[in-house]
């Protein structure tokens, strides 16, 4: 029996389809791998931005005086953003941290914030 050339041509595009296929995606496993590494890196950055912040503003309120503390705007890099805002509470101080930072794969902005509770000493 005989087959014709047009088999051929239908193997050859399943073929064709299955390669794309792959190379596709291999190409969407590795960039969903490279965004997963940047957004750790930008987790841990932030974390690491979050303690500076925390040690700046301790600092702050040792050296100042409360009103002067009460409101801080930092820019912490190229790309990071962060502040914090103070507000006393009888013996507390209620102080919220936040940052921000915009991600070089998608240009989207991160935000993290955090709420420390501190007694006046």
């Amino acid at each position: 029996m005989r087959s014709s050339s047009g088999f051929y041509s239908l193997y050859l595009f399943i073929l064709l389809l299955f390669i794309s296929l792959g190379i596709g995606g291999y190409f969407y496993s590795s960039s969903k791998y490279q965004n997963d590494k940047v957004a750790s890196h930008i987790s841990s950055q932030m974390l690491l931005y979050e303690n500076a912040i925390k040690e700046i503003v301790r600092v702050c309120f040792e050296k100042y005086d409360f009103n002067r503390c009460q409101k801080l705007d930092l820019s912490l890099g190229d790309r990071f953003w962060g502040g914090a805002i103070a507000k006393k509470r009888g013996e507390l101080i209620i102080i919220d941290l936040s940052i921000e930072h915009q991600n070089p794969l998608t240009s989207l902005i991160d935000r993290t914030s955090k709420r420390e509770i501190w007694k006046i000493k």
